[in-house]
């Protein structure tokens, strides 16, 4: 039987698009393979060409003779050529390939082509065919024509490559917004960048320039290689591409658009997800392409493209425009603005920042006022001024942008833009420097919708040098607070009264008649009383500051006319006299009217005739009362003859030690109960224990068989069964007829039980004093989070188990505040020292020394970021804008 030949295997064919022209004889090919995009290094098989400089860290590459030239012309004619490789042998990485022009392996050779041309040389092998021989054929046509790499100047043609660019400022300056003809080589690894060759004056800048606008997907997304395939299929080897520097960073990275003659790549980026703006890098570019650029990347959000995958859109509030009058500027940020329904509301100013360089300025210790800390701080006080000036009494309009959600910390904030004559408020602040833009996540939407405006305005503070980025800090102001202080208020009366008629700023409104006003001509800012008239008390909040008590009818209507018209308005005072706490009595003027009459007019005071019948503007008083009691107006509605003259209580009761020395004296106590506040707890004296214990066992003898009972009212004392069947004495502070709540009075604990278990107390102990008395800790206040008061409470118990040694320090209505020590450790200082509490200072002298003990210790906590410190300043917002 005769042999029969094995067939020949068929060629292996790769079908694919040029991706990249490495040099003359090496492409990157892409392919697809079941829809998803593969590539492979291909070489034209026996074939050399000269080698085109790659970078590398030393920096020292250089072209191969004509290496640039041949290269060059292949990348112009065949990138995003199809073609069909067919495969001759692989290497690990590779394969040595014949490539044909087309779907099949009848369309034009480039591997010929490149031999005609005199771009690659054919290498010698052994095993030898027709093509080979028509390679060889070609190269000796090249070859005789001078073509090429076999010309006689080949020598000469080697690039001059700059890998690195030496002034990157003085190169951005020299070419920024200059369209520079570029090669794309390869794509920035962030996704973000191109790496390029630049060719200026005969030299090639091999530049890394980052694409302006946006920014990569991270790595954790796993979008970062689409993003790179889809850059580098649209700009990789492309011819047409031009590149616009637009500046240069501080870590010299160049940053410039990059332009297709047929598309936008950072739009395209941006509508598929691949990248997000980068707000910061848009404020070199006009505002029209900025808008472009954020609508194409909201597309993306929308369509839950790439890195928006899982995006959740934010609950945007309505940004419809409404009028409203400003009425306070509580801070640089902060205003209260009274609606068309005259509603007040606070409001936030958006995506900005108050200024926050303090000046230290020497004050005397314990808890600084409104004032002293505004005084503080030079630049918020310039910033509320700059605010006061341009809004307060004045309508503007005001859009909603956001509505920032409550917190454990913060409560809810209500977000705007405040435009006035249709200049956006926010962005003159921060032009001058008296505000900074705050600094977003890249993911956060919740921001102005003028963010940018912003960060223009704010770039154009920082290169002027003004407000917070002044090169000097500001001088402080050496405001002096006269509330509380009676003493040093009369030193300063003759010299106001002396310089009538006085200007001023309203800051504070505490009823009709009662305002707080700085004077900047003296440097003060101290109570005033309008002389002359009776104002009806305004309510006040309660202890937990949740509802308002007391007051009289009409009190805070006259409240709110007199903040209506004059609170951080510029008014005219004549200073007549003084009363015995120090407050200044005397006549406003706003606007050229008399704020008393005015009041008087209304029906919200009376002419308190005493005081006002000697004042030149007595008659004016009457005339207003006469016509308000004529209209029926408010108080005098009802046509009361009687009216009640008993004189306000002009200022609040000055309650500072005056002593110099801190009076020590310990006490050996226990304590026995500590309230949810924690600060506050009941203590027992040790040397009362023993008499206690003796009238506690006569107890337990004297209701044993008794049966008596009620009835009780609340709070009456009486006896009552604890838990551990023992009688106690207690006070019944709540009765209802199932359940009567308790205080057991020589403990401090409470509780309740049904009213019939209750029995009447023996004469014995009827009267006798209770034994457990309340105090406060003194210099110490408990966070407002309930978590961290319940670890407050922990620690604080531990710490004051057994016997302690107490020292009252002051007292507060009644209300003793003590130290505690054991062991000659301070128990507040401690609690503080370690993070559990904040320090409350405390004016006067005598309490110089143990403040600064306490403050010394909260410093220590703040710096170690120990407990309610671990995360920052804990009281920042809190303590600024209370």
């Amino acid at each position: 039987m005769a042999n029969t030949a094995a067939p020949a295997s068929s060629p292996e064919l790769l079908h694919g698009t040029i991706k990249k022209v490495t040099s003359a004889d090496t492409f990157v090919l892409q392919y697809f393979k079941n829809k998803v995009p593969h590539e492979r290094v291909v070489h034209l098989a026996n074939l050399v060409a000269p080698k085109v400089a790659i970078y590398t860290n030393d920096m020292n590459q250089h072209d191969e003779p004509m290496g640039w030239e041949c290269r060059e012309v292949l990348r112009k004619e065949f990138i995003k050529t199809e073609v069909t490789a067919e495969v001759e042998h692989k290497a690990a990485k590779s394969v040595f390939a014949y490539i044909f022009k087309g779907h099949s392996t009848e369309g034009e050779s480039l591997n010929e082509m490149a031999v005609a041309r005199g771009f690659a040389s054919v290498k010698e092998v052994n095993k030898k065919n027709e093509r080979y021989e028509r390679l060889k054929e070609l190269q000796e046509q090249a070859r005789t024509a001078k073509l090429g790499i076999w010309s006689d100047n080949k020598s000469t043609k080697v690039r001059e490559i700059e890998w690195a660019v030496k002034d990157v400022a003085g190169f951005v300056d020299s070419y920024k917004g200059k369209p520079l003809d570029a090669i794309v080589e390869g794509i920035h690894p962030s996704a973000a960048g191109i790496r390029a060759y630049v060719e200026l004056g005969g030299v090639y800048y091999y530049l890394t320039v980052m694409l302006a606008g946006i920014r990569g997907p991270s790595d954790e997304s796993g979008i970062r290689p689409r993003a790179i395939y889809f850059l580098e299929c649209g700009l990789l080897h492309a011819s047409g591409i031009q590149l616009q520097l637009d500046s240069a960073g501080s870590n010299g990275q160049l940053f410039g658009r990059v332009k297709h003659p047929d598309f936008d790549i950072v739009k395209l980026v941006l509508i598929n997800g691949l990248a997000q703006t980068q707000d910061w890098s848009l404020l070199s570019m006009e505002p029209e392409y900025v808008e472009e650029l954020r609508a194409a990347e909201s597309t993306a959000k929308q369509e839950r493209k790439g890195i928006w995958k899982n995006y959740k859109e934010t609950v945007k509030a309505d940004r419809s425009q409404s009028t409203a009058k400003v009425v306070e500027v509580i801070a640089a940020d902060m205003l209260v603005i009274k609606d068309s329904s005259n509603n007040l509301k606070k409001i936030f100013i958006s995506s900005i920042r108050p200024p926050r360089k303090e000046t230290q300025v020497a004050y005397a210790p314990g808890k600084l006022t409104m004032a002293q800390k505004m005084f503080q701080q030079p630049l918020l006080f310039e910033a509320r001024e700059f605010l006061r000036k341009a809004l307060i009494g004045k309508n503007v309009q005001v859009q909603t942008d956001f509505i920032q959600p409550k917190s454990d910390l913060y409560p809810e904030k209500v977000c705007c833009t405040v435009t006035i004559g249709g200049k956006n408020i926010a962005e003159q602040l921060v032009a001058k420097g008296l505000a900074s833009v705050i600094r977003y996540r890249q993911d956060n939407d919740q921001r102005s919708p003028y963010y940018l405006e912003l960060q223009k305005a704010e770039n154009t503070a920082q290169k002027s040098g003004v407000g917070l980025y002044a090169k000097k800090d500001p001088e402080p102001m050496k405001v002096v607070d006269l509330q509380g202080e009676p003493i040093k208020s009369k030193q300063y009366f003759s010299s106001l009264q002396r310089s009538n008629p006085l200007e001023g700023i309203v800051e504070f409104v505490s009823s009709g008649s009662r305002l707080r006003v700085y004077c900047a001509k003296h440097a003060c800012i101290f109570p005033f009383l309008l002389n002359g008239i009776q104002c009806p008390r305004a309510s006040r909040l309660d202890q937990n500051g949740q509802s308002r008590i007391g007051g009289d009818p009409f009190g805070d209507d006259a409240l709110m006319f007199t903040k209506d018209q004059c609170l951080q308005h510029e008014i005219n005072m004549e200073v007549e006299s003084q009363d015995k706490n120090g407050a200044m009595i005397g006549k406003a003027t706003i606007a050229g009217k008399n704020l008393a009459v005015e009041l008087v007019k209304v029906g919200l005071a009376t002419v308190h005739h005493y005081s006002a019948e000697k004042l030149h503007y007595y008659k004016d008083l009457c005339n207003a009362e006469e016509l308000a009691k004529k209209e029926r107006l408010r108080l005098w509605k009802n046509y009361v003859e009687e009216v009640k003259e008993e004189t306000e209580e002009l200022i609040e009761e000055a309650r500072e030690d005056q002593k110099s020395e801190r009076t020590v004296d310990f006490k050996t106590v226990h304590v026995s109960e500590i309230t949810s506040e924690v600060t506050k707890f009941y203590v027992q004296y040790t040397n009362d224990r023993e008499k206690f214990l003796e009238m506690h066992d006569k107890l337990q003898e004297e209701l044993k068989n008794t049966s008596i009972a009620g009835p009780f009212k609340r709070g009456e004392r009486a006896a009552a069964k604890f838990s551990d069947g023992n009688w106690y004495r207690v006070k019944i502070e709540k009765l209802s007829p199932k359940k009567a709540d308790l205080l057991y009075v020589d403990y401090g604990n409470r509780g309740e039980c049904p009213p019939n278990q209750l029995q009447r107390l023996p004469a014995f102990c009827a009267t006798t004093p209770d034994v457990a008395h309340l105090v406060n800790l003194a210099f110490v206040k408990m966070p407002k989070d309930e978590e961290e008061v319940l670890a407050a409470r922990k620690v604080f118990a531990k710490n004051v188990k057994g016997e302690v040694k107490m020292n009252v320090e002051y007292s507060i209505q009644g209300e003793q505040y003590v130290t505690l020590h054991v062991d000659d450790s301070d128990v507040g200082r401690e609690l503080i020292a370690d993070g559990y509490a904040f320090f409350e200072p405390r004016r006067g002298e005598r309490y110089a020394e143990i403040c600064k003990e306490y403050q010394e210790a909260m410093d220590k906590a703040k710096n170690e970021h120990l407990n309610l410190w671990e995360y920052g300043d804990a009281r920042d917002d809190e303590d600024d804008r209370s």
